[in-house]
């Protein structure tokens, strides 16, 4: 990992949107890593090609998300990835959201640029029930500390 990381920014998935704002991300190499939430049902778009999309989370912020569209050949190849995987992106293209949305948005260009680094072990649901007796279904991270954190102390950051 450190072979990989070395001359790249490490960009927390929780802090994207405002690194997004304030930096020309589309310049500089970086990358970013999340575990994979939630998967959006394959769907066609206009032009009758199938895609897919992943809601990404960084276990630091359980309030932000980042959607990841996958297109084209990055789809075929990954769209079978499990939910709970853990998923490093390299230099992923910030995408405009949808009008009105604050939503942060990404695509990858190549198969090659996500990096399936395995199952989220610390990612969990809460094992409360609702009030109307259905399980809870809101993500808890179960150690407490993010999984950048960890990827960080590989690096000795």
């Amino acid at each position: 990992m450190n072979k990989k990381m070395t001359g790249r920014k490490l960009i927390r998935l929780s802090q994207l949107k405002e690194k997004i704002t304030s930096e020309k991300v589309e310049e500089i190499d970086w990358v970013t890593f999340g575990v994979i939430v939630k998967k959006v049902t394959p769907q066609s778009c206009n032009s009758g090609k199938t895609f897919s999309i992943w809601r990404l989370n960084d276990l630091h912020d359980l309030t932000r998300y980042v959607s990841l569209f996958l297109f084209g050949d990055v789809h075929k190849e990954l769209w079978k990835t499990e939910q709970g995987m853990v998923v490093g992106l390299l230099n992923a293209n910030p995408m405009k959201p949808k009008d009105g949305s604050e939503e942060v948005c990404l695509s990858i260009d190549h198969p090659q640029k996500i990096l399936i680094m395995g199952e989220a072990l610390d990612l969990g649901t809460c094992k409360a029930k609702k009030k109307n007796g259905q399980p809870c279904t809101q993500i808890v991270n179960l150690v407490g500390f993010s999984l950048v954190r960890m990827v960080s102390a590989k690096e000795g950051n």
